[in-house]
């Protein structure tokens, strides 16, 4: 996979936390909520008449907002009245639990690896919005995902749900959304205006190809970017570059 290939350099380790203030409520803007309603009304063609389709979020490269972006899709089907799960699957940098003020443990991490006989799914303050942390950070996410465990436990999740939004890291910088891929109904890409690269975008798709995901769309972002997101991308991609570099 296309591992380190982003020309982005690695930046200092910042101690910041998400904006929860970047997820839909009742002050967001309407034109961002109608965005969101739009992109809503796009996926809900995607399943073909599938029971729960399962939908992944991740981007090229760190930065692109696929994390928030992820949670408030899952907020606006939840709004529609449609019983949604979102998933922390990005386990080398779990922050889901952050947004949602629960516990980040046990979780998605736990489950694979057997440490856990129950699902552990926390209520959220939105209707019909469960969620599902990532747990411990382990040190073989990719491997985690790629397991039977995974599609047993997405197969037992599908009973009850109407729809589940899964969180996964970027693909240039480590292996997991292509591991995840053939498992989900769909992969939904992010870039962010001047910010992605057409390289990055292109070398992604490749390795996603490679494995035969499907990916259903390219989200163009640009909501807030220059006030809200610098901090955050630098600590984002030091972590998984960090984090690439040691197995080297």
């Amino acid at each position: 996979m296309g591992l380190n290939r982003s020309n982005h350099k690695k930046k200092q380790k910042a101690k910041t936390r998400p904006n929860r203030g970047m997820m839909l409520s009742d002050k967001t803007d309407f034109g961002v909520v109608e965005g969101y309603k739009a992109a809503r009304t796009n996926l809900m063609f995607l399943g073909g008449g599938e029971k729960c389709p399962v939908i992944a979020f991740t981007s090229s490269i760190p930065g692109e907002g696929k994390t928030t972006t992820c949670i408030n899709m899952a907020i606006t089907f939840a709004q529609a009245g449609f019983k949604t799960l979102l998933i922390d699957a990005d386990m080398r940098k779990i922050q889901l639990y952050h947004y949602f003020s629960v516990p980040a443990k046990p979780g998605l991490s736990e489950v694979l690896a057997g440490l856990e006989d129950v699902l552990p799914i926390h209520d959220t303050p939105y209707e019909n919005l469960k969620l599902m942390t990532g747990g411990t950070i382990p040190p073989n996410p990719a491997e985690l995902l790629m397991s039977k465990k995974m599609d047993e436990m997405l197969e037992t999740l599908r009973v009850d749900y109407d729809y589940i939004f899964i969180d996964t890291p970027p693909v240039l910088a480590v292996t997991d959304a292509a591991a995840l891929a053939p498992k989900v109904t769909g992969l939904v890409m992010m870039s962010r205006q001047d910010y992605t690269k057409t390289e990055d975008i292109r070398l992604a798709l490749e390795d996603l190809n490679r494995v035969g995901a499907k990916v259903v769309g390219i989200l163009f972002n640009g909501f807030n970017a220059e006030a809200h997101s610098y901090k955050y991308k630098g600590d984002y991609h030091y972590r998984y570059y960090e984090s690439y570099e040691a197995k080297r």
